[in-house]
């Protein structure tokens, strides 16, 4: 029954965001979908309980990254575009669908990038030479 129910919300599962900060700390040597997979922002569900999580991770990841999802965004804290370089260095190494499904997203014109802003912007702001 939970395997069923699993599958239902994978399916509906459209977009997956990809955590700026989170590729940093991970290694183009190890594989990229574990590389992938880390820096990707769990789905609600999985942070349910360790149960759920551990059942469901494996469907969402299937879903994320082997079948592919119609839209990703790699979302950056302030203006710390230097996880930009290292997102450039993933998605040269990623599954064909994925490169596929984010060409799709810019050719319609769509944000891949969202910039979630904290209490640290005006440092950010300062590292880019703006005044």
């Amino acid at each position: 029954m939970r395997n069923a129910i699993y599958r239902l919300v994978a399916d509906d599962i459209n977009e997956a965001s990809i955590i700026g900060r989170k590729l940093a700390g991970s290694s183009a040597t190890s594989s990229t979908h574990v590389w992938l997979w880390n820096a990707m922002a769990k789905h609600p569900l999985s942070q349910t309980c360790r149960q759920i999580r551990q059942e469901f991770d494996p469907v969402h990841h299937h879903r994320a990254i082997v079948t592919g999802v119609t839209r990703y965004r790699l979302e950056l804290e302030d203006f710390n575009v230097a996880h930009v370089d290292n997102f450039a260095d993933l998605v040269e190494s990623m599954p064909k669908v994925v490169q596929d499904r984010l060409r799709e997203t810019v050719d319609r014109c769509e944000p891949i990038i969202q910039y979630n802003l904290t209490d640290q912007i005006l440092p950010s702001i300062r590292e880019l030479g703006v005044k």
